[in-house]
């Protein structure tokens, strides 16, 4: 009996990371359609040839404060590792091959 409540335990805990981790992103992704509304681009795609990756990140982390804000977060779930990848990823869309093996 106590072996199952430690296991639903974990379970529950896992849960509750990976719905998290999945907020993250989806909190990310909104903050990069809400750059792109606001600069015309997406995050890390070079239109004028002089915007950085540095810079597009910290811009893109503030609209993510912003909306965590406008969410009532308690507290922000992303952090600028998360606006640095996003911008690295620079708007590319994934093959279809890349992503469904990325699935498996």
């Amino acid at each position: 009996m106590k072996a199952k409540t430690a296991n639903t335990a974990n379970t529950t805990a896992m849960n509750a990371i990976t719905k998290q981790a999945c907020a993250k992103w989806y909190i990310m992704f909104r903050s990069a359609q809400l750059f792109n509304t606001q600069f015309g681009r997406y995050p890390g795609v070079k239109s004028d040839g002089v915007s950085s990756m540095k810079e597009d990140a910290g811009k893109l982390y503030n609209i993510a404060v912003k909306l965590c804000s406008n969410l009532s977060l308690d507290e922000c779930l992303v952090d600028e590792k998360h606006a640095v990848e996003i911008t690295r990823y620079g708007g590319c869309e994934l093959h279809n091959i890349a992503s469904f093996l990325g699935g498996i």
